[in-house]
């Protein structure tokens, strides 16, 4: 089973956002068969975060990506799990001035998988403007998928990856259910996730 990462929306953590960030668009995240742009931009260093609260968890959830703490790294480096190529830091944070952080937090280099959705057996509701441009890697469809109750992948291009992107959809990250256990096994805080076989259903960790 795969899950998608989802904004926990239960209210118990702190929430963030970067503060007067400046980002750039780097070619190191273009579809490698039309070479079109398929990521979001990359946030230039040094990187400062706004936490709004007191309680600050493992997953943070910011724009264009979660950040996640010390404790995540140390774990996730002697797991054996696949899919993060590397760690950047965030140098510096804005918080309340009641609050103390004693950990820092770091955003991820996720890859993209070589797998691809099962159009067939997806129930999947797509924009209703055509795209101009098609490819069939990372725009088959020719279309913006807006919603989603289920989402079947094409497997037999899966190469093991605990979390993924795919080439159709942008920044989303994708997680396998060995990274689920994982969060759980080691009680990490603030993860939301929705099983892409009932998306409908919200899991907050």
């Amino acid at each position: 089973m795969f899950y998608r990462l989802s904004w926990p929306a239960n209210g118990k953590f702190a929430t963030c956002g970067p503060y007067k960030p400046s980002y750039i668009s780097t070619e190191h995240d273009n579809c490698p068969l039309c070479a079109s742009h398929i990521g979001g931009r990359y946030w230039e260093h040094p990187r400062t975060l706004a936490i709004n609260g007191t309680r600050f968890p493992d997953f943070l959830f910011t724009t264009p990506y979660p950040a996640v703490s010390e404790r995540f790294v140390e774990l996730y480096k002697s797991s054996g799990l696949k899919g993060i190529l590397g760690f950047e830091e965030i140098e510096h944070y804005r918080i309340r001035k009641t609050a103390t952080l004693n950990h820092k937090y770091y955003t991820l280099t996720v890859m993209r998988s070589k797998m691809s959705i099962n159009y067939q057996e997806s129930e999947l509701e797509f924009g209703k403007t055509e795209h101009e441009h098609f490819c069939p890697l990372c725009d088959p469809q020719r279309r913006t998928i807006n919603g989603i109750k289920r989402m079947v992948l094409n497997e037999e291009c899966y190469d093991g990856e605990d979390i993924f992107k795919l080439y159709t959809t942008g920044n989303a990250l994708y997680l396998s259910e060995a990274f689920v256990d994982f969060v759980k096994k080691n009680h990490l805080t603030n993860l939301g996730i929705r099983p892409l076989d009932d998306y409908e259903k919200r899991i907050v960790l």
